[in-house]
């Protein structure tokens, strides 16, 4: 399983603080954020979005990068605020 975690706006426009998604088989971080939009019923674009900030065990990633099992990730409105 890894850890999803909302901060901010993008937990406003998600309903929720965050959740957990079993992770099978490394996966990238697009993928999975869209993966876990339908699974809590809202728009992938409210978690992919090209102006938010995304973190992999507290490191800064892109959409390209690859989630694992036991990883968190957290899903960041831009620092300046917005979206």
């Amino acid at each position: 399983m890894a850890t999803l975690k909302f901060f901010a706006s993008v937990k406003d426009r998600a309903g929720r603080e965050g959740m957990e998604v079993i992770v099978s088989a490394p996966t990238p971080l697009k993928t999975f954020l869209a993966d876990a939009a339908r699974a809590i019923g809202v728009d992938s674009a409210i978690l992919t979005h090209p102006s938010l900030l995304f973190a992999i065990n507290q490191e800064m990633q892109g959409l390209d990068a690859m989630v694992t099992n036991g990883d968190e990730v957290a899903v960041l409105p831009p620092l300046s605020g917005g979206l």
